[in-house]
């Protein structure tokens, strides 16, 4: 999964937060979707919903969702929708470009972990 998301967001690859943490962190998938979800959430604070960084990674967040693998689906979970409750403006956006199965597990990790105003 790290490789395909290195070639699917290329922009986190080469940003500050992919080239190290690809470079030290490779082997620990769960690492690198952390540092992918900070990176993320930096976007959308900073650019608009829209951009095409933000499309590409909530489609790949959106088939990691629907995965057959339950590993996959836990990586997603845990290693980036966690984290992409801590914004308002995450969840907003995320609730926006989620769909299916990724979208009730990001739901289930508002419910758990979400902003005070996580329902904005």
């Amino acid at each position: 999964m790290v490789e395909l998301l290195a070639a699917r967001v290329p922009a986190f690859a080469t940003s500050d937060w992919g080239r190290e943490i690809l470079a030290t962190q490779r082997d620990l998938p769960y690492v690198v979707f952390g540092s992918f979800a900070s990176f993320l959430n930096g976007l959308l604070s900073a650019h608009r919903p829209l951009d095409a960084t933000v499309e590409a990674s909530f489609q790949l967040l959106n088939e990691m969702g629907g995965a057959a693998d339950q590993r996959v689906i836990d990586l997603a979970s845990a290693g980036v929708f966690e984290v992409l409750t801590d914004s308002p403006q995450s969840i907003r956006v995320a609730r926006e470009l989620l769909y299916g199965r990724g979208l009730d597990l990001f739901e289930q990790m508002v419910q758990v972990w979400g902003a005070e105003s996580g329902d904005p």
